[in-house]
């Protein structure tokens, strides 16, 4: 999934992967309350440790992320802005350490990963372009970013009540991402297939 995500929009981070401190996490409300924490040396483990994620930094509404599987790691630089969350860069490795990429998306503040509103139906639509180095390669990548509701759901982690559903559809793929309150993303679907599970978490 991390291939995916980062070599066609990188997307979704699925990421990626919260909200910001001190917002209220209503269910339905008009933020992310705290989705997604990003608290420094915060953890989470999927899929019995296939891959990992980190938080290392978190300053100015930048927050840096590093997500590790058997194929390499990878480091994300997010962006916060209007309590949206975006990703504006990401930099691949492969297993010996070596930077094989760098992708920089814009306009800043970057590509939209999880939206201002949790309210059901609120929909955006996004173009972005993505710069690739060192090959200079530039490419663009259009996306509808869709809040589905809140759902019960299990995962080995756990059962999370409310867990907050965004659809992200990117050309031929689409992405299922649900997000526990104070927790983060607990599960994303690639195409109707369960890709990642969580399987530990620990929010500092």
């Amino acid at each position: 999934m991390q291939r995916n995500l980062f070599n066609a929009a990188v997307g979704l981070f699925l990421v990626l992967t919260t909200g910001l401190a001190g917002c209220g996490g209503e269910v339905g409300g008009t933020n992310n309350g705290t989705y997604l924490p990003v608290t420094v040396d915060s953890t989470w483990t999927y899929n019995n440790g296939a891959r990992t994620e980190k938080i290392t930094a978190n300053a100015n509404n930048q927050i840096t992320r590093e997500v590790v599987t058997s194929t390499g790691k990878s480091v994300a630089i997010e962006t916060v802005s209007n309590n949206a969350f975006y990703l504006a860069s990401v930099k691949l490795y492969d297993t010996a350490g070596l930077n094989t990429a760098t992708k920089t998306y814009s306009p800043l503040p970057g590509m939209l990963f999880v939206p201002s509103s949790t309210t059901p139906g609120y929909h955006e639509t996004q173009t972005v372009q993505i710069n690739t180095q060192p090959s200079n390669t530039n490419s663009s990548l259009s996306q509808d970013v869709t809040v589905i509701g809140f759902e019960t759901i299990t995962v080995p982690a756990g059962t999370f009540s409310n867990a907050l559903k965004i659809q992200t559809a990117i050309a031929n793929t689409t992405y299922l991402s649900w997000f526990a309150l104070n927790v983060g993303m607990i599960r994303q679907d690639v195409n109707n297939t369960t890709a990642f599970a969580l399987t530990t978490y620990d929010i500092k």
